[in-house]
């Protein structure tokens, strides 16, 4: 496959759940991260890169008002973040007209970087479109098995 070069800087690894588990930081969030770090220490290519966590641990992803998120996309407007990895499509929202609105705002020019990783979708290697965000989204392993296909 032919891969579009993005010079790679600093990663943002957005970790989100919805119901906190207890003390601490949620179990999911743990394995959201690891999860995360594997993939990265599996390719050379986020070998040197530098990477920033934004977390949402309690925090349904049926709104798009989340503190970790909103960090997140302040540091992708101001250029300091190149590549954002998620586990799946849900961890960004349920709301599908949310999540476009933030894939096509932030990812669809090919200046970041977008990785999911469970659904498979990398940008480096395919432009992000709306006829391939509505499939990944549909068939992400969250929205689907949970039966959520939430619209405003």
């Amino acid at each position: 496959e032919k891969r579009r070069e993005i010079p790679m800087q600093k990663i943002g690894i957005y970790l989100r759940i919805s119901e906190f588990d207890g003390l601490g930081e949620s179990n999911s969030i743990v394995n959201q991260r690891l999860l995360i770090l594997q993939h990265c220490k599996q390719r050379q290519e986020f070998a040197d890169c530098e990477m920033s966590e934004f977390i949402d641990d309690g925090v349904t992803g049926t709104g798009s008002r989340r503190l970790g998120l909103e960090r997140l996309k302040e540091e992708m407007a101001q250029g300091k973040i190149s590549c954002v990895i998620v586990k799946d499509l849900s961890r960004l929202g349920r709301n599908y007209i949310d999540v476009g609105d933030l894939m096509e705002r932030y990812f669809s020019d090919g200046n970041i970087r977008f990785i999911s990783i469970c659904e498979y979708l990398d940008t480096a290697y395919a432009p992000l479109t709306k006829a391939a965000l509505s499939v990944a989204f549909r068939i992400s392993p969250m929205t689907s098995t949970a039966g959520i296909y939430p619209y405003r």
